[in-house]
């Protein structure tokens, strides 16, 4: 198979899942996702989506560093050590039996595309090769554009997996699709904005910044946890209805990736 500048971030991609199946670790679910986003993304670079080779390579610089606030929040994790706020929520989350799904997944984007995505954008613009945000606002979105394209399979996988939610969907509910799609519309536009806001700083007021947009996502995030009475009364049937294992849900949201063009 030929090689692209994106295939080592889909193998440690691979790696994270094969843990989180093999320790039936809920975590697993959003990095089984994430998984088939990034292949998603090596898929089209095989295709000549990036007619560039220049282009190819700064969005796979973008991909990699972005997909590495992520593996190196787990790693973080997985070795006792501190991580941020708005993961620390994910991960916490991840240890409870009491969110659903839908929500674990709503949970990973908003702290992954509502603090890293911003935080990685305003880096690549900064660095020692960047040349602003507006030169690399295309990497940015075509990161968005690829999760975008997927809501639809995230839709039918969460379908699956959440009997409840897929009785919705086909009466006409498609309220997971909203929330994602929300979700994802919210923490792109936060992301973008704290970028431009991150990009004009020096390192000091820059660290503080991360650390202020790292309590404003974490709350978000908390809101998604733990939604209050009355919600978590209206999703709690929805999660005793969730009968899958990990490693099942995981093969389920693995595959959205499957059978695209």
């Amino acid at each position: 198979m030929a090689t692209t500048p994106f295939d080592a971030t889909v193998g440690a991609m691979a790696g994270v899942t094969a843990r989180a199946r093999s320790e039936g670790d809920r975590v697993g679910e959003f990095a089984a996702m994430y998984s088939a986003v990034t292949r998603r993304i090596r898929h089209l670079a095989l295709q000549g989506s990036f007619d560039d080779v220049d282009r190819m390579a700064a969005l796979a610089a973008f991909v990699d560093r972005f997909a590495a606030r992520y593996l190196d929040a787990v790693a973080a994790r997985d070795a006792g050590h501190p991580v941020t706020r708005s993961w620390s929520v994910v991960f916490d989350a991840a240890k409870e039996w009491r969110p659903g799904v839908l929500q674990n997944l709503l949970l990973g984007m908003t702290a992954h595309i509502g603090l890293d995505l911003g935080v990685v954008a305003a880096e690549v613009a900064t660095g020692p090769t960047g040349q602003g945000l507006d030169s690399m606002r295309p990497d940015f979105d075509a990161v968005n554009d690829v999760l975008s394209s997927l809501v639809p399979n995230v839709e039918a996988a969460v379908g699956r997996l959440s009997p409840a939610i897929g009785l919705l969907d086909r009466a006409g509910g498609r309220a997971d699709a909203f929330a994602v799609a929300r979700v994802i519309a919210v923490a792109r536009d936060l992301a973008w904005r704290n970028a431009n806001e991150l990009a004009g700083l020096d390192a000091t007021d820059r660290a503080a910044a991360v650390t202020h947009i790292d309590h404003e996502v974490a709350e978000m995030a908390q809101a998604i946890a733990h939604p209050g009475p009355v919600m978590s009364s209206v999703l709690l049937p929805i999660r005793l209805m969730e009968r899958r294992s990990v490693s099942e849900s995981m093969d389920v949201l693995g595959s959205i990736d499957a059978g695209m063009p």
